[in-house]
C-alpha cells in the first residue's frame, strides 16, 4: 500500500505543472471500516522518501472533541481567531467525499515548497498524539491507546463527510509544527517521544495536496483515494483561501 501511495504522489507532482489536477488511486481491499490516516501520514512517509524532507503541523476544523494530546484541536469561532489560510474542500461529484480525521487533519492536508528531489514539506497540522515541548514532563509524551476490535474501531472513527455539491472549510493559522526528540513520564516510567514547537511558515510558494476517500457501496468495487492540489504563497497581504476541488472520479 505504501508503494501505491508513493506512486500517486510522484504522479501528482508530475501533473502539478499544468495547474490543479486530480488523480484517483484504487486501493484493492479498502473497506468502509478502514482508515486512510496511516497511509497519508506525511511525516512518517517522508522519512523514507528522499524526495521530500519534513519540517513539521496543527489541526483545526470541525473534527469533533478529541482526547487531550491527540493532536486534534478544534478552533473556536471567535473574532480574534482569524485564520491565515482557509482550505476549501469542495465536492463537485455526485457521491459523498469522506475525510478520515482519526489522527487529525495532518494526514489529510499537507504542503511542500520546491520541486523533488529538492522539495521540502511543511507540517501544518499536529501529528497524532503529540504535545508541545514546553509542557510538564508528565504531559510531554501523551499515552493514546487505540481500540483493537473492529466494532470498537468503527465506533471510534472520526470522519468529515462532504455531500455532493457541498464544501468543507478547514482553517490554518499560518504556523508550522517543528518536532524534536524528547523524553517524558508515563505511568510505566520514563519514556521517549517527539514534542513540537510552533514557528511562522517560512516565506515561499507552496503546493498544497489534500486526499479524500470515495467509499464504494458495491461488493464488486474497492473504495478509492482521490487527491487534488492547489497553491499558496507567503508572505500574503491578508487571509488566503485555497480551493481544493474534488471532481467526479
Amino acid at each position: 500500500m505504501r508503494q501505491i501511495h508513493y506512486f500517486a504522489i510522484a504522479l501528482l507532482i508530475a501533473l502539478s505543472c499544468g495547474g490543479k489536477q486530480s488523480v484517483d488511486t484504487e486501493l484493492v481491499g479498502t473497506t468502509e471500516g478502514s482508515s486512510i490516516a496511516d497511509d497519508l501520514d506525511v511525516p512518517e512517509a517522508s522519512s523514507n522518501n528522499p524526495d521530500i524532507s519534513t519540517n513539521s503541523g496543527e489541526s483545526t476544523g470541525d473534527a469533533g472533541v478529541a482526547a487531550p494530546g491527540s493532536g486534534v484541536e478544534p478552533m473556536e469561532a471567535t473574532a480574534a481567531a482569524v485564520p491565515r489560510v482557509t482550505f476549501k474542500l469542495k465536492n463537485s461529484a455526485d457521491e459523498d467525499l469522506v475525510f478520515s480525521v482519526d489522527r487529525g487533519w495532518q494526514p489529510v492536508i499537507f504542503a511542500y515548497s520546491g520541486v523533488p528531489p529538492n522539495a521540502k514539506a511543511i507540517v501544518m497540522f499536529a501529528k497524532f498524539c503529540t504535545a508541545e515541548c514546553g509542557v510538564d514532563d508528565s504531559l510531554r509524551c501523551p499515552y493514546c491507546p487505540q481500540p483493537q476490535r473492529v466494532k470498537q474501531i468503527r465506533e471510534a472513527e472520526k470522519r468529515e463527510v462532504v455531500a455532493p455539491g457541498q464544501s468543507l472549510d478547514v482553517s490554518w493559522d499560518g504556523e508550522i509544527f517543528v518536532y524534536e526528540k524528547t523524553s517524558g513520564m508515563q505511568d510505566a516510567g520514563p519514556t521517549e517521544c517527539e514534542c513540537y514547537r510552533k514557528e511562522p511558515v517560512p516565506p515561499n510558494s507552496y503546493t498544497v495536496r489534500a486526499c479524500g476517500l470515495r467509499i464504494t457501496r458495491s461488493a464488486k468495487a474497492s473504495s478509492k483515494y482521490q487527491c487534488v492540489e492547489g497553491s499558496m504563497s507567503f508572505p500574503a497581504q491578508g487571509p488566503q483561501v485555497v480551493e481544493l476541488e474534488f471532481p467526479a472520479p
